[in-house]
């Protein structure tokens, strides 16, 4: 069997999920929007033990279309979809109850600071902190990571974070055998495609298996968390071709299953507990528009069924494609890049509208210059050309770690860790990046657009990301 396996980490990415699986490994992560993961440098940084526990796209997305803004990114012909989480409407109280989750876990043991006071999250990722001012700046780490979420300028009593940070979870794995029903059979199409994934209730990776001769399949998934999991086995089968992508999908079936850590189930050469049926969908014409800043490049496009990818083919200008009408969300990526950096789109098609693609200029890194040195928590960063409806994101990359700080200003200043008990040594050679992504205008509203990107929730989305700028600390 000719096997490719695919795995990818819940939540990152490319921006948005569905099912328990990421859409696309190669996708940029780091600066993805509120809360996204990032990984780690150079060696450097010193960290103290910790405390003992204590107290378009780019656009609007109205009325089931993502629609333009002015000079943003814009996205538009998929529905928007709800925030699933992210933040509650602001209290009375105040004192600040709030929760961390890696996508649908609960993460304890997180070590939070909320204007500087620390607290510790439970087993059900939960904290609190009393008396706080109606506008605040929250921080938190996991233990033994080399990564500090800071966010700036939050209003609710009841924040909701959702990270992309799993280490602390069992990562489980089981192998399941089978075959498709109505496949293609032997001999197959010159462009026969198929594609089978296990879509799990809780997070983690997806195994792929892409090549599968006389329709048998085996899959390795891997998920979070419990030993045992309950979830689907999907199966697409398509016709596509290197420069016109995916022009036919012939088949599409889904199936229940359970799975327990170490198991093997089913057959390559059948078996009623692991086989699924297909059935042939209906394929729906979808015109397509697509733009992008001059001398930038285009990448292709990618339709996503859960985890379940079929490439698509949607040049700069005006163009077709074929859509498969099927009783799951639907989602199309877009990513285009240049001098300044890049841009990605997350559609969600409704098959009544046009695609619309518009990709924006990230923001422009306005101060310090390349090259600074001296930076010290007193030291402002600055930039330029947000998108409209969008929120920042600041990746710092400074010796081993990665500071991410999200933003609804047009600066931040260079995180000072002391609450997280983090002390960043100086000198020391730093990066930072800006990504702008939404539609967003608050922090709690970029924790809801992130709460959806980790969970699997179909949502139109956009992020632009600068290149890196190098700086040294101080002393």
């Amino acid at each position: 069997m000719v096997r490719r396996a695919k795995l990818a980490a819940v939540g990152v990415a490319v921006l948005v999920v569905a099912g328990a699986c990421s859409d696309d490994p190669s996708t940029p992560a780091a600066e993805a929007g509120a809360g996204t993961s990032a990984d780690a440098g150079h060696a450097g940084a010193a960290d103290v033990p910790e405390p003992n526990a204590g107290g378009t796209a780019a656009g609007n997305a109205a009325a089931g279309n993502a629609a333009a803004g002015s000079d943003a990114g814009e996205m538009s012909g998929g529905n928007a979809g709800e925030g699933a989480g992210g933040a509650r409407p602001v209290e009375d109280s105040p004192d600040v109850k709030g929760q961390v989750r890696a996508g649908k876990l609960a993460s304890a043991n997180v070590v939070v600071a909320v204007n500087g006071v620390v607290a510790i999250t439970d087993a059900e990722g939960r904290f609190e902190v009393e008396d706080v001012a109606s506008v605040y700046q929250l921080m938190l780490r996991y233990p033994g990571e080399k990564v500090a979420y800071v966010y700036n300028g939050v209003k609710t009593r009841a924040p909701s974070i959702n990270t992309t940070t799993h280490s602390e979870f069992p990562i489980r794995s089981a192998t399941i055998r089978g075959k498709l029903l109505q496949g293609f059979g032997d001999p197959e199409p010159d462009d026969a495609h198929k594609t089978v994934a296990y879509v799990g209730t809780s997070p983690g990776y997806c195994a792929e298996d892409f090549y599968l001769p006389n329709d048998t399949f085996e899959i390795t998934p891997q998920w979070l968390g419990p030993a045992d999991d309950n979830g689907e086995i999907w199966a697409l089968q398509m016709l596509r071709g290197f420069d016109v992508g995916t022009y036919e999908y012939t088949g599409f079936g889904r199936k229940t299953i359970s799975l327990t850590d170490l198991a093997e189930l089913g057959s390559a050469d059948g078996s009623p507990l692991t086989d699924v049926s297909l059935e042939d969908p209906d394929d729906v014409p979808v015109e397509a528009h697509r733009s992008a800043p001059t001398d930038w490049t285009v990448d292709s496009a990618h339709l996503y069924l859960g985890p379940l990818e079929a490439p698509l083919e949607i040049p700069l200008g005006d163009s077709s494609v074929v859509l498969p009408a099927v009783d799951v969300p639907l989602r199309i990526t877009a990513s285009a890049y240049g001098e300044e950096g890049w841009s990605e789109l997350v559609a969600v098609p409704n098959m009544q509208a046009d695609l619309t693609f518009v990709h924006s200029l990230p923001p422009l890194l306005a101060s310090p210059d390349a090259n600074a040195t001296g930076v010290t928590a007193d030291t402002e960063f600055f930039w330029e050309n947000m998108p409209k409806d969008s929120v920042a994101t600041v990746t710092f990359r400074v010796g081993d770690w990665t500071i991410v700080c999200s933003t609804a200003s047009g600066s931040a200043k260079f995180p000072d860790l002391s609450p997280l008990h983090v002390r960043v040594p100086g000198p020391i050679a730093g990066s930072w990046s800006v990504a702008a992504s939404g539609p967003a205008t608050t922090i709690e509203e970029a924790m809801a657009l992130q709460t959806d990107r980790n969970t699997s929730a179909a949502r139109a989305s956009f992020t632009a990301t600068s290149n890196e700028r190098d700086f040294a600390t101080g002393e």
